[in-house]
């Protein structure tokens, strides 16, 4: 979606996949932007049902899921990126970059920034860029065995957790300091999507997120 005439301020990254009738599935979102502050826009589904936030970095009082309306209320962080991770359950088949949609309200602009200037706001496929602890996830698709690669080794003792769609914890494994590969094995798991995530085994705070699909073998 595109707006003209107005400064770019805000991506939405959706990834680039297709979803069938009855299939529910996780789906990460990306919101990207030179300085995402003060941005309140909605994002709407059509042919899915949003049924929760499965993961987000976002604060609580930053957004609201109502009545099929994923709403962002304020993005005050300043940061430059955040990550939604939402459970959706697909009424029809389709392409999730075209089921997923911004709302415009009447009168007003797509979105708003904190000096109340109108931005554009740009829905796109995801760009694939790795958050807060820099990693990358393959293979995705996969069968029964997934490896993280770390940029960098940890600095602290972590734990790797791996969870379906309602958020129940299927394995975990505790990653020392200094740790560059991690990897499950023998999953064996039915198809669909999946959550993996790094969390600081000291704090609990969440260092890296990604959703993963599998394939049958």
């Amino acid at each position: 979606l595109s707006v003209d005439n107005l400064q770019v301020g805000l991506t939405v990254e959706v990834p680039e996949a297709t979803v069938m009738r009855g299939e529910q599935r996780l789906v990460e979102l990306r919101l990207t932007g030179e300085q995402l502050a003060g941005f309140q826009l909605k994002l709407a589904a059509t042919g899915l049902q949003l049924l929760g936030i499965a993961h987000t970095d976002l604060p609580a009082h930053a957004f609201r899921l109502d009545n099929g309306t994923l709403q962002l209320l304020q993005l005050e962080t300043g940061q430059t990126e955040h990550t939604l991770v939402l459970n959706v359950l697909a009424e029809e088949a389709g392409r999730l970059p075209e089921m997923l949609s911004l709302v415009e309200e009447a009168g007003q602009s797509v979105a708003v920034a904190a000096d109340g200037a109108p931005r554009r706001v740009v829905v796109g496929a995801a760009a694939g860029a790795d958050n807060a602890l820099e990693s990358k996830v393959f293979p995705n698709p996969f069968t029964d065995e997934l490896t993280l690669q770390f940029r960098e080794p940890l600095a602290a003792i972590a734990t790797l957790e791996l969870m379906d769609v309602n958020g129940r914890l299927l394995n975990s494994r505790t990653l020392d300091a200094g740790t560059r590969t991690a990897r499950l094995t023998g999953l064996g798991l039915p198809a669909g999507s999946y959550l993996v995530r790094v969390r600081d085994s000291a704090t609990g705070e969440v260092r890296f997120v990604r959703v993963v699909e599998t394939v049958q073998p």
